[in-house]
Formats: structure tokens, C-alpha cells, sequence
């Protein structure tokens, strides 16, 4: 699973624009369901969001 090979270091992602490069992490909310996040850098706007769409 995406989250394990993350949390494992197994796989290593990141963002990347406008020269800036944030890395993505497994999160975990309040009720304990796992997500994908950036490490906070203050970036507007979100860096994840801020990515086109994937195409299938």
C-alpha cells in the first residue's frame, strides 16, 4: 500500500514548484484516518492543490 512504502521509507515524494520542493507525508487526523500531506513551508496555495489534475 502507497501509505506503508511511505511510512517505511521505502518510497520517498515530493512537490515540486515555482523552485520550491516540499516533501509529502502520511498524516493522520483526529479520528485516525491516514492522508496525504506536504510538510508545512508556508506555501500559498497548498501544495498539493495547487497540482493539475492527474489524467487517467
Amino acid at each position: 500500500m502507497l501509505f506503508q512504502g511511505i511510512e517505511s521509507g521505502k518510497w520517498d515524494f515530493y512537490v515540486s514548484a515555482g523552485g520550491r520542493t516540499a516533501d509529502v507525508i502520511v498524516a493522520k487526523s483526529q479520528y485516525g484516518h491516514k492522508y496525504l500531506k506536504t510538510v508545512a513551508d508556508g506555501a500559498q496555495p497548498d501544495n498539493l492543490l495547487s497540482l493539475s489534475e492527474c489524467p487517467i
